[in-house]
């Protein structure tokens, strides 16, 4: 009993504070290796403690509500049951002041109430002290004074029209030990200050789909950035935006999604602005989304007006007001149901210019545009659009070829035609009859192309050409005509270029020699309405078959096509795109496969190559056992195909068959003596392989004389036969 005594005196319970403000609830502990449970009493009925019995552990700490009915201290007993007292708590009970139902905003330049309570109900006078802890808030007085059994009292505050932002008021009893907050910390409320903001929607007519932007503006900035939040159901906004710090105005981007003849509206909120909902008409909307800016004068053009929503009360008139300088009848009537109709604009006067469309429930529409004057030369045609001269196709300034008018294409807009006055002429500039000379072969093709030869190109055998398909891109049929027509410095064709008198290809710093080689053509290519198409969409593929007569392989190895372009020639491969690009040539039988991308007039050259390097000569032997050798002596320069200033010695040939003189050794005889030579009779062998390549070479046999003695004849035929035995040698290595 001793030890137990002891240790309840040593211990003591924990967690209460010196003060509590009305009712409180604290953790309490009590240091115990077993389990000790303990009765609380109070010593004032004042005070109401629960639970009145609590047990404690080594780790547990049970809670202990105290609620303070009235002032004063409180003294709270612990006993163990069979014990006695172990512990007592002390403590003052102080009342609480509280705020019903403060307001979390108040506008600058108002003023609102407060309704202040005590609790427990005072039983003497008491004062409370307020106090405004920023200048946004002016207590109407410095007291609240409350009487005996008074426990609600008001105070009335003050809002300059100052800065906005967020002011506290700070409440606390004369005597701090009366009444104070919860947990006895010092009483305060915060309130937001507003400023106002608006916006530049408010009140307008805006119509359905557009977008237009909005500026959000406040009376008041503030030192530090704001987030306003926006809220709205009639179209799409962002959900808030910034109103960076000392700035009075913000702008976004509305577009409104509602239907038309409805009421929109968008809410504004801020911590420190004033939650306000604005509101706006959707209207109906007019647009020309085919109108060109600028038109022409005198030309009428067409337009589209499209409204939205449709007409849908009946045919939908809409007034038209324009400026002086244009002409447009002055209503548009649109059809029940219908969202668009056509109407004209006459260009009377260059300048500025506008259309305004005007009707009930819509947005009144002006359209700004330029009214241009454009005058084309006695050579060019005006555009469809009205504002660009096109050139006519013409060869030395004379149009059409004085046998047709030049007119708009009706498959290129930016491209002028022909149109021949007579069936007797065709062609793209109406130069064409049937006795056109030099040579003309025209082929008509259709959508899914074409494949044909010609002889007209010089130097050829054949030329095969493949149009590809959908060549023309009519939007229907793809009908063209294909002309190709050589080129003849005799007899030039209408508009050629001469390169004989044109700049070669190869400059010659270059150190490149380029001659003409007699191959040149042109060929055209027109649409069904005789419009000119010079940029092919698709290449057109050309087979040549060279004249070997005419074309040797050295000229077919040096050989390249040209295209006449902006005043040069130009290497036909280059003006192909990557993925049209193809030459293939074949040297054996001189033909050449290449794609050609533009029309127009095309020549061969003959380019020389540049040598690589120089190769110098050792003379091993002294130069005089090769004096006829030496072709210095009979060629003046070195290179391909020089000819020849001096004849080098030519080689004495003998008649076989033709006996000559010789001496006799005989003194006695003083007659010249003929010896006799056999006689050799030759034929023809020829040797043909499988590669088509024939080796022709001479065979022979020998007559003698009868009169030779048999020691000359035995001679000669062994002779001859190795003759022969050496021939056949050579044949057979040949074959092999």
């Amino acid at each position: 009993f001793f030890l137990i005594s002891l240790s309840y005196a040593q211990a003591s319970v924990e967690g209460f504070p010196n003060q509590v403000c009305g009712q409180e609830t604290f953790s309490t502990t009590y240091p115990s290796s077993s389990s000790t449970t303990m009765l609380i009493t109070s010593s004032t009925s004042n005070v109401i403690v629960s639970p009145t019995t609590v047990t404690y552990t080594a780790n547990n700490s049970p809670d202990i509500t105290v609620d303070c009915i009235a002032l004063g201290p409180v003294e709270l007993t612990f006993t163990v049951p069979n014990f006695g007292v172990v512990d007592t708590v002390r403590f003052f009970c102080s009342g609480l002041i509280n705020v019903i139902n403060p307001p979390i905003n108040v506008i600058r330049g108002s003023e609102f109430e407060l309704d202040v309570t005590l609790s427990p109900t005072p039983i003497e006078t008491i004062n409370l002290i307020v106090e405004s802890l920023s200048p946004l808030v002016t207590p109407g007085s410095e007291r609240i004074v409350f009487g005996i059994e008074q426990s609600l009292s008001n105070e009335i505050f003050f809002v300059p029209e100052g800065n906005i932002g967020e002011a506290e008021i700070l409440f606390r009893s004369r005597s701090l030990r009366d009444y104070n907050g919860p947990s006895c910390d010092n009483f305060s409320i915060k309130i937001n200050v507003q400023g106002s903001l608006s916006s530049t929607i408010n009140g307008q007519q805006i119509g359905t789909g557009e977008t237009i932007p909005v500026t959000i503006t406040v009376d008041t900035p503030t030192t530090f950035d704001q987030i306003i939040t926006i809220t709205t159901s009639s179209g799409n906004a962002p959900e808030s935006i910034t109103l960076p710090a000392r700035h009075e105005s913000v702008t976004f981007n509305f577009t409104v999604t509602s239907d038309a003849f409805t009421d929109g509206c968008i809410t504004y909120s801020s911590q420190f602005y004033q939650t306000i909902t604005e509101c706006f008409e959707i209207a109906g909307v007019f647009s020309v989304p085919d109108l060109i800016d600028p038109i022409n004068v005198f030309t009428v053009e067409s337009f589209t007006l499209v409204v939205n929503p449709v007409a849908s009360f009946g045919d939908l008139i809409v007034s038209v007001t324009t400026t002086d300088n244009i002409s447009v009848f002055p209503t548009i009537s649109v059809p029940f149901h219908e969202s668009s109709e056509l109407f004209q604009v006459d260009g009377l006067e260059a300048g500025n210019a506008w259309i305004e469309f005007q009707a009930s429930g819509y947005i009144t529409k002006r359209i700004f545009f330029d009214v241009v004057d454009i005058q084309c030369e006695s050579d060019e045609i005006l555009s469809l659009t009205g504002f660009e001269c096109l050139t006519c196709p013409r060869t030395n300034g004379i149009v059409c070829s004085n046998n047709g008018v030049c007119s708009t294409s009706l498959i290129a807009i930016e491209s002028a035609r022909c149109i021949c006055n007579d069936d007797e002429f065709f062609g793209p500039q109406c130069e064409f009859t049937d006795d056109s000379i030099p040579p003309l072969q025209v082929e008509h093709f259709g959508i899914s192309g074409l494949v044909f030869t010609t002889e007209v190109i010089p130097s050829t055998y054949l030329t095969t050409i493949t149009i590809p398909d959908s060549l023309i891109q009519d939007g229907s049929s793809g009908m063209g005509s294909f002309y190709i027509q050589p080129f003849d410095p005799e007899n030039p064709f209408l508009g050629s270029f001469d390169p004989s008198t044109t700049m070669l290809p190869v400059p010659d710093m270059d150190d490149k020699e380029s001659h003409i080689l007699p191959i040149g053509f042109n060929f055209d290519v027109t649409a069904s309405d005789n419009t000119l198409i010079t940029t092919l969409t698709r290449p057109i593929e050309f087979f040549f078959e060279f004249d070997k007569t005419i074309i040797s392989q050295k000229e077919f190895i040096q050989m390249e096509l040209y295209y006449w372009m902006s005043g040069e020639w130009v290497p036909a491969s280059t003006i192909c795109p990557l993925q049209f690009h193809f030459e293939k040539d074949d040297l054996i039988h001189l033909t050449t496969r290449t794609n050609l991308c533009r029309s127009g007039q095309y020549q061969f050259f003959q380019i020389a190559p540049t040598p690589a390097h120089a190769i110098s000569t050792k003379t091993f032997f002294p130069p005089e056992r090769f004096v006829f050798d030496d072709l210095s002596v009979y060629y003046s320069n070195t290179g391909f195909g020089v000819v020849s200033t001096e004849e080098p010695p030519q080689p004495t040939f003998t008649d076989p068959n033709e006996r000559q003189l010789v001496e006799d050794d005989d003194d006695d005889d003083d007659d010249d003596n003929y010896a006799t030579e056999p006689i050799k009779v030759f034929s023809d062998i020829t040797f043909e392989s499988d590669d088509s390549t024939s080796y022709e070479f001479d065979n022979y046999t020998t007559v003698h004389d009868d009169d030779d003695d048999d020691s000359s004849s035995a001679e000669s035929i062994f002779m001859h036969k190795s003759k022969i035995g050496m021939l056949l040698g050579f044949v057979l290595a040949l074959i092999v």
